[in-house]
């Protein structure tokens, strides 16, 4: 059987979050050298981590990945949960209608 690969990663993960899905991004290494880890990737956003041209330890390499990711995860793809998802859509609401009543005094 052959099968064809008709997306990519981030549509693959668009679709899936459409059917309430959520992928959780991964940090994908993409370059080693001596075993240490010198580059890497987000499996949603294919974002690069350049951990820098002082190559330390293993796991010295690994830890500067994690915290490198964390922060990228942190900025680019937290989800908010129910409450903070309110408040966006009650801020969102609020700001619509001023922007409304500011049009129609205007006009």
């Amino acid at each position: 059987m052959v099968q064809f690969e008709i997306y990519g990663p981030k549509r693959r993960y668009k679709m899936l979050s459409m059917i309430g899905f959520k992928p959780q991004p991964e940090a994908v290494v993409t370059q080693r050298i001596d075993n240490r880890i010198t580059e890497a990737k987000c499996s949603m956003c294919d974002e690069p981590f350049d951990l820098g041209n002082d190559v330390g330890t293993a796991k010295e390499q690994e830890m500067k990945l994690k915290a490198a990711f964390g922060r990228h995860v942190n900025a680019k793809h937290r989800s908010e949960d129910a409450s903070q998802a309110a408040a966006r859509i009650v801020r969102e609401a609020t700001e619509n209608k001023l922007i409304r009543r500011l049009i129609a005094a205007v006009s």
